[in-house]
């Protein structure tokens, strides 16, 4: 199952309910709600930061000035 677990404590869904939730999430909010991610049953993302975080973001980085050098 693939499953993303928000952090119903941020203070953009306050006082928001329903669909008025999601809005915020979609617009507003944005990731810095996530707290959880299981994708294909395996938790990759705990307490907002993905589990091999150490290992993706130098990578991101480095692709990143690359694009920037073209």
């Amino acid at each position: 199952a693939d499953i993303v677990l928000l952090d119903p404590e941020h203070p953009d869904f306050v006082g928001r309910s329903g669909d008025c939730w999601l809005d915020a999430w979609i617009f507003t909010v944005g990731r810095a709600a996530v707290r959880t991610v299981i994708a294909g049953g395996t938790t990759v993302v705990e307490d907002g930061r993905h589990k091999r975080r150490d290992v993706i973001e130098p990578r991101y980085k480095r692709v990143l000035a690359e694009l920037a050098q073209r």
